[in-house]
């Protein structure tokens, strides 16, 4: 690893991230409160930081020197680990939060869990408010910007399974398209945080509230300015709107400004936006139906609850009613939707429908071989043929998934947590929805965890944002092996 190279780009995080601290600080100005010196102070350590990184950091490194693989998941995963200490700060000085409660609510807000260890909201100020609610927005963003930016695609298909063996990005014609597609990708981001913030005021929410709301639905976070989250406003309109960016966010943004270019038959064109669909009104009526039948619902209010938890549930973690009253099948399709997550390209976490259709299609030829041995069959999705390399990377990533979520299970249990509360909250933690079942529930929160859990589920919530490759190679030897000079 370069780690001048990658000093100087985390430089340029900090450096960033700092600058972005000015706007809670302006807030703070602007409502006269105490909190703003905490930001003032973390601006300054901030910026100040990134200065002395980049002094060292650009020393020896040129415009045209290489980003290896090694290199990016070092800037993707020392960069994460940065920031979110970095964000801790203002909680800390604040005085809301203690240390490990601060950095718990700064992990959560930048990988876009929903969950907080904050019990009321309306203790806080606009300041500290609004920090939340951009934590999630860059968390959101930067896990786009940043592996788009880095990291190449594998396949024609653009299902953006990035694969640790696609090893460099040049100086030469790569890099400007990979730049170019971040920005696209920005551009999109801030026209439907925009679009989102409107709908909103229209339908009800204060400026200030429609702009939190916006900003925590488009980077599928869930963070809320209120303790009830949307079940505050009690509003069908509201609901309305929030689940058609719920399920907006949850798709491909790359393959959004595909539809932008080409017409909206990309859209229907492409498989995975279509089983994503697909599963969210398979979802829906099937929830609905057992409401239904176990409420006695309208048809009006089943579908009402129903297409907005499942909607929150697949990505964002927004909460409008209390899914833990539900049939027990109900509940279980809610736990597949929190598993599967939104699409490849989105900002959810989860295994992603890509991955999801591979796994299936890999299964349906297992038998088939089983059946026929001489038969040959390959892959294909969109009428492109997935290389063996990425069905095998996907094979070891559905490994890797169930195995941690094992784990935290069983860290929790050994916490003194039933199996039910335990595994609720390593899904929960793990697929950054958020509120989740049992202890973490639709009326809960993660402020009651003891510390060793809540150590376990701000590992759990790095390792499903970041698809726990990136922090995984951290831990082992040969990352930091001395590949290029100092």
């Amino acid at each position: 690893m370069n780690k001048r190279l990658v000093t100087y780009y985390l430089s340029r995080l900090t450096i960033g991230l700092g600058l972005v601290l000015i706007i809670p600080t302006l807030m703070a100005v602007y409502h006269g409160e105490g909190d703003g010196i905490a930001f003032v102070i973390t601006c300054g350590l901030s910026l100040i930081l990134g200065i002395n990184l980049k002094s060292w950091g650009s020393s020896g490194v040129s415009p045209l020197t290489e980003l290896s693989m090694q290199d990016s998941i070092g800037i993707t995963g020392l960069g994460w680990l940065l920031i979110n200490l970095l964000g801790t700060v203002p909680y800390i000085l604040s005085g809301n939060l203690g240390i490990l409660d601060g950095i718990f609510e700064t992990v959560a807000g930048f990988t876009g869990c929903g969950g907080t260890v904050f019990n009321d909201l309306s203790d806080l100020s606009h300041s500290i408010l609004l920090w939340r609610t951009l934590t999630q927005w860059l968390g959101g963003l930067g896990i786009i910007v940043i592996f788009v930016a880095l990291l190449p695609q594998t396949s024609q298909s653009a299902l953006q399974l990035y694969q640790a063996e696609s090893s460099r990005m040049s100086s030469g014609r790569r890099r400007p398209r990979l730049r170019e597609m971040a920005l696209v990708i920005f551009k999109i981001y801030l026209i439907f945080t925009a679009a989102a913030s409107l709908v909103y005021w229209l339908v009800g929410m204060t400026p200030f509230a429609a702009l939190n709301h916006a900003m925590t639905t488009i980077s599928t976070g869930g963070f809320s300015v209120y303790n009830e989250s949307i079940a505050y406003y009690k509003s069908p309109a509201v609901e309305m709107a929030v689940i058609f960016f719920m399920v907006l966010s949850g798709g491909n943004f790359n393959l959004y400004y595909g539809a932008y270019k080409n017409g909206p038959r990309v859209l229907l064109r492409d498989t995975e936006f279509r089983t994503y669909l697909g599963l969210l009104a398979f979802a829906t009526v099937f929830i609905a139906f057992s409401l239904m039948n176990a409420f006695n619902y309208s048809l009006t209010e089943s579908f009402r609850e129903a297409a907005f938890e499942v909607a929150a549930q697949d990505s964002t973690g927004f909460v409008a009613f209390d899914y833990e009253h539900w049939p027990a099948s109900a509940q279980c399709v809610l736990v597949l939707l929190m598993l599967f997550g939104g699409c490849a390209g989105s900002t959810t976490a989860g295994l992603r429908i890509s991955r999801l259709i591979m796994l299936v299609k890999m299964a349906v030829h297992a038998v088939q071989a089983a059946v026929h041995p001489r038969l040959h069959t390959t892959v294909t999705i969109d009428g492109q043929r997935i290389d063996d390399n990425v069905l095998y990377g996907v094979g070891k990533f559905f490994f890797l998934y169930m195995f941690f979520l094992g784990l935290w299970t069983l860290c929790y249990t050994l916490d003194g947590m039933s199996l039910y509360d335990g595994m609720g909250l390593s899904l929960a933690a793990m697929t950054t929805v958020g509120p989740g079942f049992g202890m973490v529930g639709a009326t809960e929160n993660y402020a009651n965890l003891s510390n060793w859990s809540k150590i376990v589920t701000m590992l759990a919530m790095l390792m499903g944002r970041l698809e726990m490759f990136s922090i995984l190679a951290l831990f082992t030897p040969e990352f930091w092996h001395r590949e290029r000079g100092w």
